[in-house]
């Protein structure tokens, strides 16, 4: 693991030290985008009820292009998918993507099924 990369006790959380970020461990299953706001509004994982559906520079900086299939760390349990931000392309009926496969990005329709990781602000 990244020596930014912290996980918590319980190891359900990895806090980033870099951003501040804390990570859910746990990729939660293809969704459409508005189904992973909803996912995210809900979620009250290790007590905290601020989750979110990250930004695309968010999700990004924990793409290890050294790796692949997953590309990144692998305590994050990436699966080598698609994952959705809360980022939108110049169509907003399109949100960005990135991919756990090699860690590049792509817009797709938001109403398409890709995985899913929660993010919020650990300090």
């Amino acid at each position: 693991m990244a020596e930014n990369h912290k996980l918590s006790e319980d190891g359900k959380t990895i806090t980033d030290s870099d951003t501040g970020l804390m990570w859910a461990v746990e990729t939660l299953p293809r969704m459409t985008q508005e189904a992973a706001f909803e996912a995210a509004k809900a979620s009250t994982l290790s007590g905290y009820s601020d989750w979110r559906v990250p930004t695309v520079k968010e999700l990004q900086s924990i793409v290890d292009h050294s790796r692949s299939s997953p590309a990144c760390d692998p305590k994050f349990q990436a699966q080598p998918g698609g994952y959705w931000t809360s980022t939108d392309y110049i169509d907003p009926a399109y949100a960005w993507i990135v991919y756990f496969g090699y860690g590049g990005t792509g817009a797709y329709n938001k109403t398409n099924d890709f995985f899913v990781r929660l993010v919020r602000s650990g300090h």
